[in-house]
Formats: structure tokens, sequence, C-alpha cells
């Protein structure tokens, strides 16, 4: 009768663990963050605007250098924790941004056309 016992108790603790972990992101919302630029002394703060509407993520993104103006982000997906996505700057380049979600923070990196790139980092206000 302790093994049936002991068996149950591992096997209830097992799917609380896993219904704990196997929660869906949510990247809705607004995001604050910062990168680096090429020839930049200080930092480009960045805000990204996602929402969801009929099950399909959009966003738009803007900086404090002015390199994107309400971008419209392009290819949002979300595939587990990585949020991947690319936008038009105000002078037509493209930027292609790879994001790895860890509840309320994102961290990954930019890269543009060029291979030019910085970390980003960011959080949900």
């Amino acid at each position: 009768m302790r093994k049936g016992t002991t068996g149950l108790a591992l096997l209830i603790m097992t799917g609380c663990l896993l219904l704990a972990t196997s929660g869906a992101v949510d990247i809705t919302g607004t995001w604050k963050g910062t990168t680096e630029v090429p020839d930049a002394i200080d930092p480009d703060e960045l805000t990204l605007v996602v929402e969801k509407k009929e099950g399909v993520y959009h966003g738009v993104i803007n900086d404090s250098f002015g390199y994107c103006q309400d971008a419209e982000c392009s290819d949002l997906e979300l595939a587990g924790d990585q949020l991947t996505f690319n936008f038009l700057t105000v002078d037509g380049n493209t930027i292609y941004i790879t994001l790895t979600v860890k509840g309320d923070s994102m961290a990954g990196h930019w890269e543009d056309e060029d291979g030019s790139g910085a970390e980003i980092t960011m959080t949900k206000k």
C-alpha cells in the first residue's frame, strides 16, 4: 500500500509541475528597452507595443533616435519563448530582431541587412 501512495504522490507532483511550467507566454502590452547603435554615444531607447487580434500578433516599434517611428513589425512570430520580427527604418533598411521572453523581460539582439547589430534588453511595462 505504501508504494502505491508514493507513486500517486509523485504523479500528482509531476502533473502540478508540468501545469506550472507549461503556461503560455504573454507578449501583449508595452515593452521598453535599450540597445546600442553603431557610432552613438548613448543607448537607443526602444518602445515595442504588441497586440493580439483574432489570434494574430501585431506590433509597432519606436526608438529615441528616430530610426523607427511607429514602424509596423512584419513577420511577428512567437514560437515557444522565441519572439522574432522585422521592421523598416525611416531610411528603408530592414532590421531583424530575435528575443527570448522570460516572464516580464526579453533579451536578444537586432541585426541589419549588412550584419551590424547589438544586444537588446526589454521589460514589460
